[in-house]
């Protein structure tokens, strides 16, 4: 698992490096993706959830935290909207 969790932070550096030679704007734009990245990539926590052969492929990829992050934006089912309410609702009990 050692060797995803390198592969990932690889990825992830990669990213940092040539986001931060983009315009403020460009970076300001990315921080949504940044921060899920840096989730994905701060995880790497997979020992209970991903078989042998998964972990194969991811580690057979040459961008797994790509994949991962396009895997998550297909399946982003967040709606900002139900969490504030259901805050507004526990500040009001």
């Amino acid at each position: 698992m050692d060797r995803l969790a390198e592969l990932l932070h690889k990825n992830f550096d990669e990213y940092k490096e040539a986001l931060l030679r983009q315009s403020s704007n460009v970076i300001f734009e990315k921080s949504y993706e940044t921060a899920i990245k840096s989730e994905i990539t701060e995880y790497c926590d997979f020992d209970d959830i991903l078989s042998v052969e998964t972990l194969n492929s991811l580690l057979e990829m040459d961008n797994p935290l790509e994949f991962l992050y396009q895997k998550y934006l297909d399946s982003d089912t967040a709606n900002i909207v139900n969490e504030l309410v259901s805050v507004f609702e526990e500040l009001q009990t």
